[in-house]
């Protein structure tokens, strides 16, 4: 052997295995996953034989591998760790055998981890059980770990490595279309390799961009307070695809690797060890030790990470609520699937819920609640652009400028590092989660920064930086102007370019009559240090010059950059009252501060009215008919909880509700709640109702929440209350009530 390799262990007493695992490795190098994919799920087979024939469990050469794990694990040879890893190297290579597997690479590499935990385990068992294994390390597609290039050449009795020094010029970064600063960047999109999160395995590059958030803390603390006790312990990190649970538990791996080493870890809940099974069967395996017969009297402690989906489907199987119900009456006592709980009781002596969708991307407080801050958000912004050595994109930017590699890629970066960029940037993407209700992954917003850094299509050479096909390029037209990933697509509806006002229309007036376009400019935008978008400007004298579809390509631009350089005078125009409202109400309701959104129950009580039209205070109109309005005394309370003032001084940071609950009672009596949940896009509707808007009829169909609160109210209201009946022509009043003392009812006019 001329180079060592993480297998090399297995050398001297079983070389069979070794060269196995070297083709794999020449495979995930030489970029043939699929190869290695196959290699992998063959010597996973061999393994289980070798085991039949050193136990002496008779011949298995008939028995297929999902038999041949299941013998092993009802003879107590295998336990959890290595029944998983087996599984999952099988059913890998079956579906790569049949079909084209999604994500080879990934797939490739997660079946080499696998491998080698088998083969550790393997050689301890029955090779040297005082071996202690290096820490995993994942074969690198171009180069080994000492930078070298690895060639491997295979013979039918042999395989051989060696190494040849590496010509690259720069090992440190990977150019992309001429630019070191793309290559940096690439590596943020979601189907990058580092995308690939891996708990067993914390690069560098994920250890720079790390950023802590609380639930980090709580999870921290719930290994610690767990991880000496005598029973079963069970922690569930839940939350949706792409949110950090992979990131968090390598991130403990790699920083608290004591600590971790007394749990074993279910990174991948949502996969199915079998073709012909789903994913709830993996799961009623990897949770064997916490189902009502094991979780008593089970020593393990599992840290498994889990989307709530899959969860959820598990829990409402039949074999689940037969078997798991301890765990299920835990969970459902704990809210975990109940988006606007988040005060619920989340653990148990044994079974501990630690849940990303309890945090919030962003925080409310006293200061910043109508334009709320995310410091998450924030912190992987300035991870990118920090003006730090350390800082790989930075050193890649200088490195770019140095070599004058100047694209529209580094000007993008040069406005991220523009605070109040980053600031825009941030406004907006708490606008989709508030608005949309989009939920957004960290693996969202990292590949969201690289579509509004790099076109879609960019060229290598800087000489065209003076034309107006750059200026497309720029950050302001990615955000607002290209469909690439969900999130830009959704930030495309608030397209500032769609937004019209006296002042917009003034300033577009302005740039269509002037003979100096760039003075229009910067009487509305600051233009000092944003040369790359006003000198491309410079040769148009007159804007009509230009074809109509430039002309408004331009103009579109120019309000987009006004959202973020624009002076005070134009850029008030993009605040939206309805919004800033809501955020106020938000940070009261969560703050539990009745005086701070008291104003909101008026405002709905008033849309009602509006609405469905009144006649006299609180009488509302039920029915119009030909010739009369027939209209319902309403007489609509609040009803609030009274808080202590313990209460109303508690923090929120990133936990509360992002809806509002509201409750009202008809005529004093209020033991009859009606509740109106209240997101923003309903309070949008009631905000506009308020102004004088008045639905059309498909618009009334999206306004069915409001409609049946409406009709819950008028349906709570005593048949027998007064009515008032006004004729239309005439305007004249007529009053309709039931008299109880004489039993009947009586019929006056009003006035």
């Amino acid at each position: 052997m001329n180079n060592e390799t993480i297998f090399s262990f297995l050398e001297d007493e079983y070389p069979e295995f070794e060269k196995e695992c070297i083709l794999i490795e020449k495979n995930i190098i030489e970029g043939n996953p699929r190869l290695a994919i196959n290699d992998g799920r063959r010597l996973g087979e061999k393994i289980t034989e070798k085991i039949f024939e050193i136990e002496k469990l008779g011949n298995c050469k008939f028995v297929n591998q999902f038999n041949r794990i299941g013998t092993l694990d009802d003879f107590g040879i295998i336990r959890e760790k290595i029944i998983t890893a087996f599984h999952d190297v099988r059913m890998t290579g079956n579906v790569a055998s049949h079909d084209k597997v999604e994500g080879e690479l990934e797939s490739a590499l997660k079946m080499h981890r696998n491998l080698y935990t088998i083969l550790v385990w393997f050689y301890k068992k029955y090779g040297d059980k005082t071996f202690e294994a290096k820490d995993y390390e994942t074969p690198n597609p171009y180069t080994n770990q000492n930078n070298h290039s690895i060639n491997i050449t295979k013979t039918d009795e042999s395989t051989e490595v060696y190494s040849q020094e590496s010509s690259k010029e720069d090992d440190s970064f990977e150019i992309i279309n001429g630019s070191y600063l793309i290559g940096e960047l690439s590596k943020l999109k979601d189907s990058s390799q580092e995308a690939i999160e891996d708990h067993e395995n914390f690069s560098e590059f994920k250890k720079y961009l790390h950023v802590e958030r609380e639930i980090q803390g709580e999870l921290l603390a719930t290994l610690e307070k767990v991880a000496n006790k005598d029973k079963s312990q069970l922690i569930l990190l839940c939350g949706s695809v792409g949110d950090g649970k992979s990131h968090l538990i390598s991130y403990f791996n790699e920083s608290q690797p004591e600590l971790m080493k007394k749990f074993t870890i279910h990174n991948d809940a949502t996969e199915s060890y079998f073709p012909d099974k789903n994913s709830l069967y993996t799961l009623n395996i990897a949770l064997k030790s916490f189902n009502n017969d094991n979780i008593n009297d089970s020593k393990e402690k599992l840290v498994m990470a889990i989307n709530l989906g899959v969860l959820n489907n598990f829990l409402e199987s039949d074999y689940a609520k037969e078997n798991y119900s301890t765990l299920k009456n835990v969970l459902d006592k704990s809210s975990i699937f109940d988006t606007d709980n988040v005060d619920s009781d989340n653990e148990n002596d044994s079974i501990h819920i630690i849940n990303f969708n309890d945090y919030n991307l962003f925080e409310l407080n006293e200061n910043t609640h109508e334009h709320p801050n995310s410091n998450y958000i924030q912190a992987l912004i300035s991870k990118i652009t920090n003006e730090d050595s350390k800082n790989p994109f930075y050193s890649a930017y200088i490195k770019d400028i140095n070599e004058e590699n100047i694209t529209p890629v580094i000007y993008n970066y040069q406005m991220l590092m523009d605070s109040k960029v980053q600031s825009t940037i941030v406004q907006y993407i708490i606008k989709i989660i508030i608005k949309y209700k989009k939920i957004i992954s960290t693996r969202e917003i990292l590949n969201f920064i690289y579509e509004i850094l790099v076109p879609p299509k960019i060229e290598n050479s800087s000489s065209k930086k003076n034309n107006l096909a750059f200026i497309d390029k720029l950050l302001p037209n990615l955000l607002f102007d290209t469909k690439q990933s969900d999130l830009l697509k959704i930030i495309n509806y608030e397209d500032p370019a769609n937004t019209r006002s006296e002042i917009i229309d003034q300033m577009i007036i302005e740039l269509n009559t002037t003979s100096d376009m760039l003075e229009v400019i910067s009487e509305y935008i600051q233009c000092n240090g944003i040369d790359f978008f006003t000198n491309p400007l410079l040769d148009i004298v007159n804007i009509n010059n230009l074809d109509n579809k430039t002309q408004l390509q331009l103009i579109d631009t120019i309000i987009r950059f006004s959202t973020i350089y624009g002076k005070n005078k134009i850029k008030n125009e993009f605040q939206n009252p309805s919004y800033s409202n809501y955020l106020k109400y938000l940070y009261y309701f969560n703050k539990k501060n009745i005086n701070g959104y008291k104003k909101l129950f008026g405002e709905v009580k008033k849309a009602i009215f509006g609405w469905k039209h009144f006649l006299n205070k609180d009488y509302l109109i039920l029915y119009e008919l030909e010739s009369f309005y027939i209209a319902k005394s309403l007489k609509i309370t609040p009803f609030v909880f009274k808080k202590n003032r313990e209460e109303l001084e508690q923090d929120i940071g990133y936990r509360f509700k992002r809806n509002i609950k509201l409750n009202f009672y008809i005529n004093q009596d209020k033991t009859n709640r009606i509740g109106l949940d209240l997101d923003y896009t309903l309070y949008e509707h009631i905000f506009e109702l308020n102004k004088g808007y008045r639905p059309n009829n498909k618009e009334r169909e999206n306004l069915l929440l409001l409609t049946e609160f409406i009709e819950k109210i008028i349906s709570q209201e005593d048949d027998n209350s007064e009515l008032l009946i006004q004729e239309k022509s005439s305007k004249k009043i007529f009053n309709f009530e039931y008299d109880e003392n004489f039993n009947e009812f009586k019929f006056e006019r009003m006035g």
